[in-house]
């Protein structure tokens, strides 16, 4: 599972990207973040997909350049070859601290 940050034109933009993605993949979760005089979106999107795969869908749906051009890995939840959740990983992470 991997999160990801990009930023799009509009709340329309995001919503057709996350169509086509939805159908691909589970979104794990997507938080989206609209500023407040101008139409531009920031969104966090989670989800079992790679940066490579994500573009490539970006790149099908007519006029998501700024998608594109924005889209970035921004975390990558792997232990061991195992994916794991961001509960799972701070788990991890106490338990680690209380070993040591």
């Amino acid at each position: 599972m991997n999160t990801y940050g990009f930023r799009a034109e509009c709340l329309h933009d995001v919503l057709n990207f996350l169509a086509v993605v939805g159908e691909r993949s589970r979104i794990s979760a997507c938080r989206l973040h609209q500023d407040a005089v101008f139409p531009d979106v920031e969104v966090e999107l989670v989800v079992f997909m790679s940066l490579v795969e994500l573009r490539k869908v970006a790149h099908e749906i007519i006029d998501l350049h700024v998608i594109v051009e924005s889209l970035e890995l921004k975390r990558r939840w792997i232990c061991d070859g195992f994916v794991l959740t961001a509960f799972q990983s701070l788990v991890l992470q106490s338990s680690l601290i209380i070993a040591s």
